[in-house]
Parts: C-alpha cells; structure tokens; sequence
C-alpha cells in the first residue's frame, strides 16, 4: 500500500468528509485489500498518467503519510462504488477546499474506465 500511496502523493491531489472513513484498524485493512486489487492497481496507474499529462490538474496537498492513506482508502471505496460521486466529493472539498477540478478529473476517469469494462 505504502508504494501507491506515495505515488499519489507525487503524482496527483485529493480530499473528502467522514462519510468515507473507517475506523483505523478497517481503514489498515482497506489498504491492504486495494494494494492487492490488481484492478484497482491497473486504474491508478491510468489515472496517474492522466493527471501527470494534465497541467491544469493541481497536486493535492497529500504532504503526511496519513494523508496519502486517507485518500488511498476513500479512493479505493470510491472505485468499489462503497461511497458514490457526491460523497467522493463531499469529502474532498472538506479536506482540500478549491479542487473541484482534480475531483471532475478523477471522477471522469473512473466513470471511463468502468465504461470500458461495460460496467
């Protein structure tokens, strides 16, 4: 988990409210679940090319581990359809206030990918 979280990190920016938190021992094991998901793994990479090629897209301020963490998980649930697109952003905006842009991003992206899947 620990390598994609510091590539979100490096490579992109988000945020969310505590509708998408688990409690740390569930949110451990989340990131577990989602470094093992090659599915998911295959999607962020494609999203981290997006948003490596994108200049307009602005880095969130993923600057702690346990931000990088947060967002990892809360992404992850997000790709699961655990958590929906007005909550994804909900969240976002309460921890990372001016980035509805990089949300617009990654939501298209997801919404994509799925297409592409015939989901």
């Amino acid at each position: 988990m620990r390598t994609w979280a510091a590539m979100l990190v490096m490579g992109m920016a988000m945020g969310a409210g505590d509708c998408a938190m688990a409690a740390p021992e569930r949110q451990a094991d989340v990131e577990v679940e989602a470094s093992r998901d090659q599915a998911f793994q295959a999607w962020l990479s494609e999203l981290l090319e997006t948003v490596r090629h994108d200049r307009n897209y602005a880095r969130l301020p993923l600057d702690t581990d346990a931000r990088a963490e947060e967002f990892s998980v809360v992404l992850y649930r997000l790709y699961r359809g655990e958590i929906g697109d007005p909550e994804f952003m909900e969240w976002v905006d309460a921890r990372y206030p001016g980035h509805r842009y990089e949300q617009f991003t990654i939501l298209k992206a997801l919404h994509e990918h799925k297409r592409s899947l015939g989901r």
